[in-house]
């Protein structure tokens, strides 16, 4: 019996969201033991802070996900992975690109069908032409037309029920540039970051392995998935090795360490 799990139970998976802001079905997957329903590095950034925040030992599910990507040969996958923060419109999102790529099919379906002849380009060019092929050739491009605004329109509505990524938030391959940038977070292994500008109280969190620059001209709220980094900030670095959670304010230029509850108190009342 997993004991850690159990407790989850005990508590509810109400509760558990609450305190924590883990969604819902993401709860559901750890407590039903669906790993593969979430990206390892997530799913270990969601048990550090049931741990931190509901002081329960995860280690037996930290257990059962190492004994299950070692079955399925998944050990050693290290992927880096830019996310959203979970929530519970998650389970929508491909209902969403569904309809984009059905959108996208239909416009290659008419962009495709036609040959290389020159399209005409106004209805009275069709009028005047004698060409009957002409004519047709004009009727595919208004139709063509109609399909791209048709597009734009399903786009915009999809847009308003998709929070869009920011481009910091977007899977990258190119390494982000830190040249004389005075404040770095280094990480040693995977890390999730989440970052809260205090002053206009955008919100953004990604997990990545790469040097991960900050804006020194903000005041910050930052919390990381575990201590195992190094800091950079103006030349000056702290070399950290803590296994939990861990949280800064940076403020006026100045960066210092926080607890748990001062976050909460210094974010609105919410843990992330």
């Amino acid at each position: 019996m997993n004991e850690a799990i159990e407790k989850i139970k005990e508590i509810g998976l109400d509760k558990v969201h609450e305190k924590t802001h883990v969604s819902i079905k993401s709860l559901e997957d750890i407590v039903n033991q669906r790993f593969d329903a979430i990206h390892h590095i997530q799913l270990k950034g969601f048990l550090n802070i049931i741990e931190n925040e509901l002081h329960i030992d995860v280690t037996p599910i930290r257990e059962e996900l190492k004994a299950h990507r070692e079955r399925s040969g998944q050990e050693g996958d290290e992927r880096k992975l830019f996310i959203e923060t979970p929530s519970e419109e998650d389970s929508k999102k491909p209902l969403y690109i569904t309809l984009i790529v059905i959108v996208i099919a239909v416009l290659l379906y008419f962009f495709s069908s036609g040959d290389d002849t020159p399209k005409v380009k106004s209805y009275q060019d069709a009028i005047q032409s004698s060409s009957v092929e002409d004519a047709k050739q004009h009727l595919d491009t208004q139709s063509a037309t109609s399909v791209t605004a048709f597009e734009k329109e399903t786009t915009a509505k999809v847009e308003e029920n998709i929070r869009p990524l920011k481009p910091a938030q977007i899977a990258q391959n190119k390494k982000v540039s830190i040249k004389n940038r005075p404040f770095v977070i280094y990480p040693k292994e995977p890390l999730w970051v989440g970052v809260i500008n205090i002053d206009n109280d955008e919100q953004k969190d990604t997990i990545t392995s790469e040097p991960f620059p900050l804006d020194e001209t903000a005041n910050l709220l930052i919390t990381l998935g575990h201590g195992y980094l190094k800091i950079d900030l103006n030349g000056k670095v702290e070399d950290l090795s803590d296994r939990g959670r861990i949280r800064y304010l940076y403020k006026n230029g100045m960066l210092s360490r926080i607890s748990a509850s001062k976050f909460k108190e210094l974010n609105k009342g919410r843990s992330w």
